[in-house]
């Protein structure tokens, strides 16, 4: 039990005996985590917050990087990590059992519903605007040489729903430029099963699942580079998983490009 409050440099947690912290990864740590949004808020009287599930979510309009944006924060306080900032504007916000009610002043008179955890019929838009996923990569560790590199073969780990178009892969130099991309599609290995048409114990207790498979990369051209980061883009669905990138690491005998 307790209260969480947003102070001048973050978000802070007053528990039932009157201690006041910072919501933090850290338990030793001194002060928030995410500072800057907000000590850069504009318009503190708009910041919502709520609490359900086990997720405090909150969304500020803040000045960050001299540009205006509206960024909705959570933090899971049973494993003490923040993620986001995510782009829903909401205004107002009220727990409904483990999951979120919001509702916002660029919508209009309507409230939206808002899930913690992802279930087979979860619907994955924003006021019926498709949900973007980008996930990039730091830079893949150094060789031990001072050659440029090239991969010509390499594997990804995807799960993806069926239908959902796969994933496009960019190939991104020390310069964060594209020097190759791909579409990878998921091979569905989820089966078909039943009621009468299969044998006791050849089946499980519930819908099939696909698992992680390992798809080849068709890159459009060798990567030849330095530094490699890998960026994946996709169209949010259940089930959309990323899991390991392998490549095959060629020395190209050449230390730098140009």
């Amino acid at each position: 039990l307790g209260i969480i409050f947003i102070g001048i440099d973050g978000p802070y947690y007053i528990s039932g005996y009157g201690i006041v912290a910072p919501l933090t990864n850290n338990l030793q740590s001194l002060v928030p985590d995410i500072r800057m949004p907000f000590q850069q808020i504009v318009n503190p009287g708009r910041a919502a917050a709520a609490y359900s599930g086990g997720i405090y979510r909150v969304c500020i309009d803040t000045n960050l990087n001299d540009a205006l944006s509206t960024n909705d924060y959570w933090f899971d306080i049973t494993s003490r990590r923040w993620n986001g900032p995510h782009t829903w504007p909401f205004d107002c916000a009220s727990p409904y059992k483990n999951k979120f009610v919001v509702c916002d002043r660029v919508g209009g008179a309507a409230i939206y519903f808002s899930e913690i955890i992802p279930v087979p019929t979860s619907v994955y838009n924003d006021n019926g605007t498709a949900i973007s996923v980008e996930m990039k990569t730091s830079f893949l560790p150094k060789m031990p040489n001072v050659n440029v590199k090239e991969v010509i073969e390499s594997t990804v780990e995807i799960t993806a729903q069926a239908g959902s178009g796969g994933f496009v892969m960019n190939a991104l130099n020390e310069n964060y430029n594209v020097i190759s991309n791909a579409t990878v599609q998921f091979t569905s290995n989820a089966g078909t099963v039943k009621w009468g048409g299969t044998t006791w114990g050849a089946a499980v207790w519930n819908a099939a699942a696909n698992e992680p498979s390992t798809e080849t990369v068709p890159w459009t051209e060798p990567l030849i580079f330095k530094k490699l980061a890998i960026q994946m883009l996709g169209t949010a669905a259940y089930f959309m998983s990323i899991g390991a990138f392998f490549a095959k690491y060629k020395n190209t005998g050449y230390t730098n490009i140009n």
